[in-house]
């Protein structure tokens, strides 16, 4: 199990630290970073088992140019860390991975010199769902704790209604 994920660099973060659990809802208005957080685990597992990166290989993290990676697109001198703590069995583990710009369509990573590479981290197996959009015709504004409130109201799952349409009913006040 994932247990943190440090951020050096990465494209809207100029460094973050996000400590993970089990299980893991990432909440925020858009173009608050919750999508690329998840894109720097997809980055770090991609680098787990490459040296070289193409841009083709991020299906996770596509991208044009991967200039594109980098915070404020500064490539020069700048590297993007992406550190990933973990639990697998009762056997904690750390490993960090650094990202440098190579041209237009590849990086290279390399391991951390502050981290060990551990067996542990190599059995780390992350699939990347894209965000779910499109789903409704405009975004609802939430009220804190709204979202809570909706969670509660919502019929149980067992009624036979997915879980956007409970979504849609609480916001129409139980009606279909």
């Amino acid at each position: 199990m994932l247990t943190k994920l440090t951020i050096r660099n990465f494209k809207r973060f100029t460094s973050a630290e996000i400590e993970l659990g089990n299980p893991v809802v990432f909440i925020g208005p858009n173009n608050s970073g919750k999508t690329t957080a998840l894109q720097a685990i997809a980055l770090w597992e991609v680098g787990l088992r490459r040296s070289t990166i193409n841009r083709k290989d991020l299906f996770a993290v596509p991208v044009p140019n991967t200039n594109l990676l980098w915070k404020d697109l500064q490539v020069q001198d700048v590297r993007i860390e992406i550190v990933v703590e973990g639990v697998t069995g009762d056997r904690p583990w750390t490993y960090g991975l650094g990202f440098e710009y190579a041209n237009e369509e590849s990086l290279y990573c390399r391991s951390l010199e502050n981290t060990a590479a551990l067996p542990e981290a190599f059995t780390a197996r992350v699939v990347f769902l894209a965000p779910m959009s499109a789903l409704a015709d405009r975004e609802f504004f939430m009220q804190p704790g709204e979202i809570g409130l909706l969670m509660r109201a919502a019929p149980p799952r067992s009624s036979g209604i997915s879980a956007f349409e409970s979504y849609t009913m609480a916001k129409r006040g139980g009606r279909r």
